[in-house]
């Protein structure tokens, strides 16, 4: 990995993680473009933080666009890790809620999942 590459890497992963800070403090007041903004990062560290941002909000509305934000994986390399995702949570999340939007997230996926 050169010097660019790193430090490109080192920006994204700080990225991903500022805007997960976000989510943690505010929760389900935070602005619904915020998963999408994650999810768009396209690293292993934004995936990261798309899974653990699922813990951060509690209503179904926040939770379906925390879910659904996995659809922009869809064309990564990260797909089969985000259709295997969603699918466990949608299966067994202990909270209804959350696999109700797990499933709908799984759905962008369309005949994929």
């Amino acid at each position: 990995m050169n010097l660019a590459t790193a430090a490109t890497a080192s920006i994204e992963k700080d990225e991903s993680s500022e805007l997960l800070k976000q989510v943690t403090k505010e929760g389900d007041k935070v602005k619904a473009s915020i998963f999408d903004e994650i999810a768009s990062l396209q690293t292993p560290e934004a995936f990261e933080a798309s899974m653990e941002a699922t813990k951060k909000v509690k209503k179904e509305p926040m939770l379906n666009r925390a879910y659904g934000a996995f659809a922009l994986y869809r064309d990564s390399t990260l797909r089969s890790r985000a259709i295997e995702f969603l699918a466990k949570d949608s299966q067994r999340h202990r909270k209804k809620y959350n696999q109700r939007a797990a499933a709908r997230g799984l759905a962008k996926f369309r005949e994929e999942a």
